[in-house]
């Protein structure tokens, strides 16, 4: 027993010293919390430092996009296009309160460009947020802008160009006002009713964004290689964002976030009050340790398989896509009974 304790201590030693403070919270006494502490984290810790940090990216967005258009570097554009598209993924991936209200997702992150709609647009020079709103989601927001920057840049001085910063203008406004809106909801007035439904509507937001990522990520692209291999044999896969070779890293800054709001990875559980609360956390101030191991195990199985799939091959997307039905199954038929939260439709299930 003594040669076997000094070796558990040798390995934690090696492991080096966060590895002993992440795994000793879970051994201590965890706060007790509940659905205002919940949701007050969730506000303060999550969504009003993200939102401000895409709202800063996309107005960076917006300067190079208009600088480029004026005879600037594109690479200045297209970094901040990908800085921007990350930055809003923490933001909508679950997407709660004004994400939801304001349909952010659809202004913004609509799906695939289609290339008729964008052409009329550009031909109808918008030139304000009226005429932007008259633009049809397929033709705007971060898929029209990649569209604009890769392959081929709309060349400067032209309509096209000037369309782009308009998209990069409604991209920056629609950041700006999240930002606004979810700095006013951290400040309201905390009512017990209302924040118990906040509570339900973050997870089941949550088990949504999981959903989302699975079905558009991982078997869309899986569902449309089995379509082309039909006339053509070698086809390979393909993946939204290809054109900017910015899929793998939005898979990432998707599964990030949820694993974020799923998983504690600090070195002291959480005070009420004082910041992020995910849900392996709560589970233990309730006494649910052993329903909380299993939802630490279920997510970083789908953090490896996720991490598997950057290598994409049919395969490997396949298991990530396996692991996350996995994980939300999981969560649904365990972890929401435990926490009294009602299933319901999501953001993923509407547009």
């Amino acid at each position: 027993m003594k040669f076997k304790m000094s070796w558990v201590a040798g390995l934690l030693v090696l492991a080096g010293p966060g590895a002993i403070a992440q795994s000793a919270w879970r051994s201590v006494a965890v706060p007790y919390y509940t659905p205002p502490a919940y949701v007050q984290g969730l506000q303060l810790g999550w969504y009003v430092p993200r939102s401000r940090e895409f709202a800063a990216s996309a107005r960076a967005l917006l300067q190079t996009t208009r600088a480029y258009c004026a005879g600037g570097p594109l690479t200045m554009a297209r970094d901040e296009w990908r800085n921007t598209l990350l930055a809003w993924d923490r933001v909508g991936t679950v997407a709660i309160g004004p994400v939801i209200e304001r349909r952010s997702t659809r202004r913004i992150d609509f799906g695939a460009v289609r290339p008729e709609l964008m052409a009329r647009a550009i031909e109808s020079h918008p030139t304000s947020e009226a005429d932007m709103d008259r633009v049809g989601s397929p033709a705007k927001g971060f898929a029209a802008l990649e569209a604009l920057l890769w392959p081929n840049a709309a060349p400067k001085a032209t309509p096209g160009c000037e369309f782009a910063v308009q998209a990069a203008t409604d991209i920056s406004r629609e950041a700006d006002a999240l930002a606004a809106a979810f700095d006013a909801a951290s400040r309201a007035e905390p009512d017990d009713e209302a924040t118990v439904a906040a509570m339900s509507e973050a997870i089941n937001q949550w088990i949504g964004g999981l959903d989302t990522l699975r079905s558009q990520a991982f078997e869309r692209p899986l569902r449309e290689l089995e379509a082309r291999r039909q006339a053509h044999a070698n086809a390979r896969l393909q993946f939204a964002r290809d054109a900017s070779g910015a899929s793998a890293a939005e898979r990432k800054a998707r599964w990030q976030t949820l694993s974020a709001l799923a998983v504690f990875e600090g070195g002291e559980a959480p005070a009420p009050g004082a910041g992020l609360v995910p849900l392996e956390p709560y589970l233990r101030g309730k006494g649910l340790n052993p329903l909380a191991d299993k939802l630490v195990a279920a997510v970083r199985r789908a953090g490896r398989s996720i991490d598997g799939a950057q290598r994409a091959t049919p395969t490997n997307v396949q298991a990530a896509a396996r692991s996350l039905a996995d994980l939300k199954t999981f969560v649904e038929a365990e972890v929401a009974p435990a926490l009294d939260i009602h299933l319901g439709f999501t953001e993923a299930d509407g547009d």
